[in-house]
C-alpha cells in the first residue's frame, strides 16, 4: 500500500482515514470489511496478490456525500460551473470526475504494475499527485457531455470567457501560426480537448498538432482568405519568411493519405531551377518548346521579374 499511502498522504484528503472512504457508513459495513480484510492479511503475508491491486468495486456516491455537498455549482476557483446536483440527478458518480482526487490515478497508469514500493516516499509522492493526475480535464468533460448529448458550447460550463492576450491582437489569425512555434503547449492548454486520438506525423510538431485537432482543421482545411486569385504568383516572398506557415497545410513532397495535407505540394512545380539548363524540369505543368521564352502562361505560377533575369 506504498503507493497509495504516499498519494493519499501527498493528496487534500489526507486529513481524513483511509476508512472514511473506503468502508462504508454504518456498523455492518464496517465488521463485513473487517472480516474480508482477514483474507488480505493472508494475501499479503504468502505474495498472493495480483498487480496491479485494484479495488473491486467503485467508492459510491453515499460515501462523497458524507462531506460533500451535491448543492456545489462551481468549482473552487470560481471560473468553472459545475451543478452537482444536475450531474448526480443524471446518474454520474462522483469517481467518474473525481477518481483521482486521492491517488492521482496510479492504478490506472500503470504506476503500481511494477511492484517497486521502494520507490515510493513523500517526495515521489507528491510527483504523483499533480494537477493533471487529480481532476478530469476539459476533453473527458466533453467527451462525456457528448456521450449524453449534452450541451458543449463553451458558456456552459466557463463562467467568465477571457480570451489570452495574445488573442487579442488585430493580426492574431495571421500571427497565431507563429505563437505555435514558439508555444505549442500554450495551445494545447486549451484547445487539447479537439485533439484526434490518431497522430498525424507531418514536417513540423506544429503541423503535426494542426492537422490532428478538429478545432484546427476547421480552418487548415480551407482555403485562407490570404490565398488570393493570383496567389501562386508572389507566394514565394511569404514562404521564404515563413516556411513553416506553409508547411501547416503543405508538404514538400507529395503527401500520403494520413498526413492529412492538401493535395498542392512544393514539389509539385519546384521540381528543379530553370538557370543553365537547356531542357525544361521534369514535371513541368506544361510542355514548352525549345528555346521558347517566359510568356503568360509562365507568369500563371512565377513571377515576370523572376524569369527575365535569364529568359529574354
Amino acid at each position: 500500500m506504498r503507493p497509495e499511502y504516499y498519494t493519499w498522504k501527498a493528496s487534500n484528503h489526507n486529513k481524513n482515514a483511509c476508512t472514511t472512504c473506503h468502508i462504508e457508513p454504518g456498523l455492518k459495513s464496517f465488521v463485513g470489511h473487517k472480516m474480508g480484510a482477514l483474507n488480505q492479511v493472508y494475501q499479503h503475508i504468502f505474495k498472493k496478490y495480483y498487480l496491479p491491486i485494484e479495488m473491486k468495486q467503485d467508492i459510491k456516491n453515499e460515501i462523497c456525500l458524507q462531506c460533500h455537498s451535491r448543492q456545489w455549482e462551481r468549482t473552487a476557483s470560481g471560473d468553472i460551473k459545475i451543478p452537482h446536483s444536475k450531474h448526480l440527478d443524471q446518474g454520474l458518480k462522483c469517481v467518474q470526475c473525481h477518481r483521482g482526487v486521492a491517488h492521482g490515478t496510479v492504478m490506472e497508469r500503470d504506476q503500481t504494475i511494477d511492484g517497486q514500493w521502494g520507490k515510493w516516499n513523500d517526495v515521489y509522492g507528491r510527483t504523483q499527485m499533480v494537477q493533471q493526475y487529480k481532476i478530469l480535464n476539459m476533453k473527458g468533460c466533453l467527451q462525456c457531455h457528448k456521450e449524453r448529448d449534452a450541451p458543449i458550447t463553451c458558456d456552459t460550463c466557463h463562467k467568465k470567457l477571457v480570451k489570452p492576450r495574445t488573442h487579442q491582437v488585430a493580426e492574431w489569425l495571421k500571427e497565431h501560426g507563429l505563437e505555435a512555434v514558439r508555444d505549442l503547449e500554450g495551445c494545447d492548454r486549451c484547445h487539447s480537448y479537439s485533439a484526434d486520438p490518431i497522430t498525424v506525423k507531418a514536417e513540423t510538431k506544429q503541423a503535426s498538432y494542426a492537422r490532428g485537432n478538429t478545432f484546427c482543421t476547421k480552418c487548415h482545411q480551407t482555403r485562407p482568405a490570404g490565398h488570393i486569385k493570383d496567389w501562386t504568383r508572389i507566394h514565394s516572398a511569404q514562404a521564404r519568411a515563413n516556411p513553416q506557415g506553409c508547411l501547416a497545410c503543405h508538404d514538400y513532397r507529395k503527401p500520403s493519405p494520413g498526413t492529412r495535407a492538401t493535395k498542392t505540394y512544393c514539389l509539385e512545380c519546384h521540381v528543379g531551377r530553370h538557370r543553365n539548363r537547356p531542357q525544361v524540369p521534369p514535371g513541368h505543368p506544361f510542355p514548352v518548346a525549345p528555346r521558347e521564352g517566359p510568356g503568360p502562361r509562365c507568369y500563371s505560377c512565377h513571377s515576370k521579374e523572376s524569369c527575365t533575369k535569364c529568359h529574354r
